[in-house]
Parts: C-alpha cells; structure tokens; sequence
C-alpha cells in the first residue's frame, strides 16, 4: 500500500477505518503519502478517532489532498478553528473541507 501511495495519484479515495490496531495505525500513516484529490475519512471506533484526529494529523492530510471529508463524531472546536486556520492560510492544497457523523 505504501508503494501504491508513493507512486500513485487518485481523484478520490474513500477510507473507512472500523477497528483500532496496529493496521488502522498504518493506513493513517500511509494516508499523508497519497496524492489524491478528495479524500473521505470515516472511524466507527470512537477511542481510535480521537487518538488520531489531533491538529498534526490535520496538518499532514492537509498537504496531501484538495477535499477532505471526515466522518467522525468526535470532531473538537480546537480541531475544527485549526482547519479554518489551514483553509485560510492558502500554503497547502486543501481547499475544501467537510464533516459528518456517522449514526451507531
């Protein structure tokens, strides 16, 4: 996967990460390398979302995509005020950004 990511660009990418181990881990990781142009991101493991939906992470998929799409239901007013920050600031390629939620 890391090869594909390396070497390869797509228009969209839908990723939806269901547990909490160490290959949830990896695709995140893997995700900063892609080159795509929309990329969804959903969790269904709340304790895992919050691990990985900090500012940082924000700031890495940020420079890796155009749109960016999170379901997640843990979002915090931190994290939202950092991505208003990053639209705003123009020096990455996101330039759209959405949530939603996705029901139990």
């Amino acid at each position: 996967i890391r090869r594909i990511a390396q070497n390869a660009s797509f228009g969209e990418l839908n990723i939806k990460l269901s547990g909490s181990g160490d290959f949830e881990r990896e695709i995140c990781n893997i995700l900063k390398e892609f080159n795509v142009e929309c990329l969804t991101l959903s969790f269904e493991n709340g304790r895992f979302e919050r691990e990985i939906m900090v500012v940082s992470y924000l700031h890495d998929l940020a420079k890796s995509c155009k749109e960016l799409m999170i379901n997640a239901e843990n979002v915090t007013p931190e994290f939202i005020h950092e991505a208003y920050k990053i639209l705003m600031d123009c020096s990455t390629k996101l330039r759209m950004l959405g949530s939603g939620f996705i029901g139990k």
